[in-house]
């Protein structure tokens, strides 16, 4: 009694939550695309290397990276690159500048603290890679609420500025900043910022530059005068002072013609000298021109007052950008004066315009070019990158470059030079010079279908110097996985497989616009947690494959699919145990009736074949029910698929199927016609016969309003089927058994299984042999606030409908269940729960004697950022009693969705003995000192050590498990 209480009186009361998953928080991924986002950020090294930065996925949640390339085209920063950021949340829209000694300053937008506004975060990278202010980045901006539109440049000393717009202070939000320097403590105002402008008006696309040692100037478009968008600039100091205006006052004048002046950029020109250009709409309030402005240090115009001409052609001019060097400013822009949208330039000095009137055309050939971006070859001469239509139509553009010398010669051919030209789309180029007179340009690439990052090295006197179409830099899968599905294939092993559109398709209708369809799997097994980065193996080239099914067909496996370019058409590929294709790899029609084969279903017969039930609408009036037979090899039985179900001007939809014993299946499908739909099943035999006693089909209920079947399961005696049902005017579910010769066994209306107010929906069964009995559960809305999750056994023997047993109906919306029966008989579900706070997670129960595993309406499985979505259980080890749960995934979404797929482990009935913690064969004080660490979260227990800790079973491990042992030990 002592040694208890001398324990007891040491504890914390505190709890550890056990999910009793075998693998990592949050599952671990099936397929898990790397999603690059290339925004184009980056600038030169120390070697006449390039530093650039993206965001990816490929550990679930998207973080930046960083790379240093060299004129060859060699990574430098390993083959993946570096991190600059691993953290919580998400961090995305990188943008760099170097910092003049072989590294970079790195800022993007964080969401790891405000997952909707986002903040401000930085980070240093040396000139070796390895990052200086920790994996996670240091805060710039933390403040409650919205920073957004992140800026920076350079201070000319080694160091950066750094700017955003706060709007936590109005609607439109002032600009704010800092000074980074590779001293971490000297961060100015860390966490806040300082305010720069300050006033009331909106600071449009803020542009900002260095504009001498340790300054810096920014232009914007500012709305301060009603109706009439102006030009204005602030410089500011490396204390964050601003020397042009007090930051109330908001900046001095640099444009104030009449109608809109917009989308300005600054560069810096010499240490006393910054040019600003701008869009000007003065002279046309439909078309812009191009309009630039010298100012001195002071802010003093070296122009006339509202800027200098550059372009003033009638049509419109877009979007200039200039870069600077001791030779001169070049200025460039989109232009239409040509019908299209094409590329021109002009040199700017100080004593005006050095090239043609109106600008030198850079590129006018068919079609669009656009996006330029540009950069100065240290020799007098200048860049320019952009994106181009001329062979490929709009979105699968291509990459060229121009270079102009400081004599003002054209370097490469008219129109410039094709820097990539490679499949499908290209898109966002930057340039950076090389230190030597020529210049490394990077894009990202979408050639396959996912993204990519190439790189191309240029040179006046020999072109090209890398492979054509540029080196690859990285790449990752893209696109979304939807839709999985699983297959226990016995031997302990199960295939989850899904539709995957990573991948471009090969350009059939002459545009290269479509992307794939493509079927993907892996097999799951013990030991499969190791295996994380695989994504997938192709089980199928048809390049438009919808809704794959796959079945155990002897020792291969068949894979049906609607081929969906079109009409769908019903296609099968025959797999072996590996997942290695065989026969012909595009899949083969099951029936080429040349009409649309909707709906389709597969078992495997007790006979040993294989059953493809399809809808075919090939009399071009209804759809109706067929069957074809496969043998083992592949090998459809029939000349003809079998015709099961007719009904003339009513469509017949399959909706699932069931081994029939001794050979044949047991269809059901809804029959629709003018907007209502019944509930049918019937039974054919292995030679495709309808069986007699199924006349033309039996009518689960003679009840007449709109049902749609949600589920089948097989008995020894007959088949089981839920449907949703409108007949009180809210959907509610209903079910029906009906034995192996067609007769009803339920009430001929159907077996009420949940009726409530509102609507009960979504519907799973699953039928536990070891008790003789169903289980239904589905999504519940009676309380008119939200949905819950119900379910209620059907015995078989007796038809008898169970009380209601509550899986959760806890705060927020528990939706899609999942129902499996363990081959011990215990009751696995899962769903989707919103009980956290808005995004859907992926919620557990098992149910074991009438009674609940776990308490509180069940245990987390995932509750990664973002939605989790369409949980499904099955079974991958017979040997081991272990079940995978596996879920749409949604963590790597941000500027849009993006779906992945992820699983986790759960192994029922594991091998411990409770109380005997530490596994020596003795219950002792030792067992009890180990739960008492892991309780205090000292000890990160083992799956064995966790189950023997959990001594009521409850699925937490706290101090009412230690009593038990010490009250055992006593006893």
């Amino acid at each position: 009694m002592k040694l208890g209480t001398q324990i007891l009186n040491l504890l914390v009361i505190m709890s550890t939550i056990f999910a009793q998953f075998d693998w990592q928080d949050n599952g671990i991924p099936v397929r898990q695309g790397i999603h690059i986002e290339w925004q184009r950020t980056g600038d030169v090294g120390a070697d006449g290397e390039m530093i650039f930065a993206w965001s990816d996925t490929r550990f679930g949640g998207r973080d930046i990276y960083i790379q240093k390339v060299d004129i060859n085209g060699n990574n430098l920063w390993g083959s993946e690159g570096t991190a600059v950021v691993l953290a919580p949340g998400r961090q995305e829209d990188p943008i760099l500048v170097s910092d003049g000694a072989g590294g970079a300053f790195v800022i993007w937008v964080d969401y790891r603290d405000e997952p909707e506004h986002g903040d401000i975060y930085g980070q240093h990278v040396l000139s070796d890679g390895s990052v200086a202010w920790g994996i996670e980045g240091i805060v710039l901006t933390n403040v409650e609420g919205k920073q957004v539109s992140p800026n920076m440049c350079s201070d000319g000393q080694g160091g950066a500025f750094v700017i955003w717009k706060d709007k936590t202070v109005s609607t439109v939000g002032h600009i704010y900043g800092t000074h980074l320097t590779s001293d971490v403590n000297d961060i100015i105002e860390a966490g806040v910022g300082v305010p720069l402008l300050s006033n009331d008006s909106d600071h449009t696309g803020v542009s900002i530059e260095v504009a001498g040692s340790g300054h810096a100037v920014m232009v914007w478009t500012d709305d301060r005068t009603i109706d009439d968008l102006n030009i204005y600039g602030q410089r500011i100091d490396s204390d964050m002072n601003t020397l042009w205006s007090t930051p109330e006052e908001g900046g001095i004048v640099i444009c104030d013609a009449s109608n809109n002046q917009e989308y300005a950029k600054v560069t810096y020109v010499s240490e006393n000298t910054t040019v600003a250009v701008w869009e000007d709409k003065r002279n046309n309030e439909e078309a812009g021109d191009i309009y630039a402005q010298l100012l001195d240090i002071n802010g003093i115009f070296q122009f006339e007052d509202n800027g200098l001409e550059i372009c003033t052609n009638d049509a419109p001019q877009l979007k200039p950008r200039v870069k600077a060097d001791a030779y001169g400013s070049y200025i460039v822009w989109e232009d239409a004066r040509n019908g299209n949208s094409d590329i021109y330039s002009q040199k700017l000095l100080s004593s005006g315009v050095a090239w043609e009137d109106d600008g030198r055309v850079i590129s006018q050939a068919f079609s669009t070019q656009d996006q330029p971006r540009l950069t100065t070859d240290g020799q007098g001469g200048v860049y320019y990158v952009w994106m181009d239509e001329r062979f490929a139509p709009y979105p699968n553009t291509e990459i060229y470059m121009q270079h102009i010398d400081a004599d003002g010669n054209v370097s490469f051919e008219a129109d410039g030079q094709a820097i990539c030209i490679a499949d499908h789309k290209q898109f966002n180029p930057l340039v950076r010079n090389d230190g030597n007179g020529g210049a490394i340009a990077i894009w990202g690439d979408m050639r396959t279908g996912s993204i990519g990052m190439f790189a191309q090295h240029l040179h006046p006197q020999i072109g090209i110097s890398l492979v054509e179409d540029g080196v690859e830099l990285y790449f990752g899968i893209d696109g979304h996985a939807v839709s999985p599905k699983s297959l226990y294939m016995g031997n302990d092993n199960n295939l989850i497989y899904w539709e995957d559109n990573r991948l471009w398709d090969e350009d059939p209708d002459g545009y290269g616009l479509d992307q794939k369809i493509l079927s993907y799997g892996q097999k799951v097994n013990s030991g499969y947690e190791q295996i994380t980065e695989d994504n997938g193996i192709k089980l199928c080239d048809n390049p438009y494959q919808s809704d794959p099914k796959a079945e155990v067909l002897g020792e291969n496996i068949l894979l049906g699919f609607g081929y969906a370019f079109g009409d769908i058409v019903q296609y099968y590929q025959l797999l072996d145990e590996n997942l290695f294709m065989q026969g012909g790899s595009e899949g083969t029609p099951v029936f080429e009736s040349w009409t649309n084969q909707s709906s389709f279903e597969l078992v495997h017969g007790d006979d040993g074949f294989v059953y493809y039930i399809f809808s075919d609408q090939r009399n071009y009036i209804d759809y109706d029910i067929y069957v074809q037979k496969f043998d083992s090899d592949g090998s459809p039985q029939w000349a003809e698929p079998a015709l099961v179900a007719s009904n003339f001007f009513i469509d017949d939809n399959v909706k699932t199927v069931e081994a029939l014993p001794g050979g044949g299946c047991i269809i059901t499908y809804n029959t629709e016609s003018g907007g209502e739909s019944s509930v049918m099943t019937i039974a054919m035999d292995s030679d495709g016969s309808i069986l007699e006693s199924w006349g033309s089909g039996v009518n689960l209920t003679d009840e007449d309003s709109d049902q749609f079947i949600e589920g089948s399961a097989i008995t020894e005696d007959g088949i089981f089927v839920i449907w949703k049902d409108q007949r009180s005017g809210w959907a509610d579910i209903y079910g029906q058994y009906i034995n192996f010769s067609g007769e009803l066994i339920g009430n001929t209306n159907g077996i009420p299984i949940a009726v409530d107010v509102n609507d009960q929906t979504s519907a799973t069964i699953t039928y536990n042999e070891t008790t003789n009995e169903m289980l239904v559960c589905w999504e519940d809305f009676r309380s008119g606030a939200d949905y819950d999750i119900y379910c209620k056994t059907v015995n078989i023997s007796t038809l008898e409908v169970g009380e209601d047993i509550i899986i959760s109906n806890d705060v927020g919306n528990q939706k899609t269940p999942n129902a499996f029966t363990s081959v011990d008989g215990t009751y696995m579900i899962a769903w989707e729960d919103s009980r956290l706070g808005i995004a859907f997670d992926i919620f557990y129960q098992e149910i074991s004697n009438n009674s609940y595993a776990f308490e509180n309406g069940g245990i987390v499985v995932c509750d990664a950022d973002f939605n989790q979505f369409n949980p499904k259980i099955d079974l991958y080890s017979e040997t081991d009693n272990s079940y995978m749960i596996y879920w749409d995934d949604m963590r790597s979404s941000g500027k849009e969705d993006l779906k992945n797929i992820y699983i986790q482990s759960v192994t029922l009935g594991g091998a411990c003995t409770a109380m005997d913690v530490n596994g020596d064969g003795i219950i002792n004080v030792l067992d009890i000192v180990l739960v008492v660490n892991i309780v205090l979260d000292n000890t990160d227990p083992t799956l064995e050590e966790a189950c023997a800790a959990d001594v009521n079973g409850d699925g937490v491990i706290n101090v009412l498990d230690i009593v038990s042992i010490v009250n055992y030990i006593i006893s």
